[in-house]
């Protein structure tokens, strides 16, 4: 990751080049890309909602979690397929349930009655039209936010153009090298910042803490703690 980075919840981006960088150095079994963005989709009532969209490698689709009623991950592979999980909240996977209250003319159609997205369902993301393939069961997010799970050929098509794609490389250890002699190696040849799983896990948890420490000592006649109603 990029030496800045300190946890899964502030990143910023790498260049192409840092995959091949990391694959080449001693130890490496396999290494393949992640990258982590944000998009707002459009339900078909006209509804919107911001997702933290995770695009994972072609060829293996590392980072995918168990789907529902034993769908295969490779459905990600078809073209503009995504997967949704709802990231630990509730009520946000809404879409329409008559035929007549998706993709209106005029209006959005708010006040029509949902149900929960399932297979098939579509949604408009950057004005690309995305099918719903699956849905994820992975564990709760704090913050808890819906995700999306694409391909990353198919998060080239449907995401914003940027300089950098790449937020992570997940590296696998040889076998007879343990994960924290192959971080010390990773970052010896490439300067990039390597972090252990557990590592990585326990500098986020930690990033939590300070961060939500910091929130809760601004007095409560802060702006930053004052409610705000847009009109």
């Amino acid at each position: 990751m990029h030496p800045a980075v300190e946890s899964a919840e502030q990143t910023t981006n790498l260049p192409d080049s840092a995959l091949d960088r990391v694959r080449s150095v001693e130890g490496v079994l396999s290494a393949v890309p992640l990258a982590l963005s944000t998009v707002e989709a459009r339900f078909p009532n006209g509804t919107f909602q911001p997702f933290q969209v995770i695009c994972v490698d072609d060829a293996t689709l590392f980072g995918v979690p168990a789907l529902k009623d034993g769908v295969s991950p490779s459905v990600l592979r078809g073209p503009d397929a995504v997967i949704v999980d709802p990231g630990g909240t509730d009520g946000k996977l809404e879409t329409p349930i008559l035929k007549a209250d998706q993709w209106p003319y005029g209006e959005p159609h708010l006040t029509a009655p949902t149900r929960e997205l399932a297979t098939g369902d579509e949604l408009l993301l950057n004005d690309h039209h995305v099918v719903v393939r699956g849905r994820s069961e992975a564990l709760p997010r704090y913050p808890p936010r819906p995700l999306i799970y694409a391909t990353f050929s198919n998060c080239t098509r449907i995401l914003l153009p940027e300089r950098h794609r790449l937020t992570f490389v997940l590296a696998t250890a040889a076998p007879g090298v343990s994960p924290r002699e192959l971080v010390t190696r990773i970052h010896a040849r490439t300067n990039l910042k390597a972090r252990s799983s557990e590592d990585f896990k326990a500098d986020t948890v930690r990033w939590y803490l300070i961060n939500l420490k910091m929130w809760e000592m601004l007095p409560q006649c802060s702006p930053w703690r004052r409610p705000w109603v847009l009109g």
